[in-house]
C-alpha cells in the first residue's frame, strides 16, 4: 500500500499493488485508531470491482489489515485478507 493522508480533511488516497488483477485505487478516511478505505480493483475480483479495507492499530506496534469483499455477484461478504503486522 502507498497512502497519502490529508490531516485537514482526514481523507486518504493511494494505491495497492500486489493483487492478481493489478494495481487498485484506495480512497477513504481516517478513523479513530486507523483508516477505512474502499478498494477499487482495475478488473473484477470475486465478481465485482470493489471491496472494503480496514487498517487498525489498537495496540502500539501492532497493525491489523482486513479486506472484506462480496464473494460472487450475490454471495456473502467475508474477510478475504486478515493480516496482523507486528513491529520489532
Amino acid at each position: 500500500m502507498d497512502l497519502d493522508w490529508d490531516p485537514r480533511s482526514d481523507r486518504v488516497t493511494g494505491t495497492y499493488t500486489g493483487s492478481r488483477v493489478g494495481t487498485a485505487q484506495l480512497a477513504g478516511k481516517q478513523t479513530e485508531g486507523g483508516f477505512d478505505l474502499t478498494i477499487t480493483w482495475p478488473k473484477p475480483l470475486y465478481g465485482d470491482t470493489s471491496a472494503n479495507l480496514r487498517v487498525a492499530s489498537a495496540i502500539p506496534g501492532r497493525f491489523r489489515i482486513v479486506v472484506m469483499d462480496r464473494i460472487g455477484v450475490s454471495g456473502p461478504v467475508r474477510a478475504t485478507t486478515d493480516l496482523t503486522l507486528l513491529q520489532n
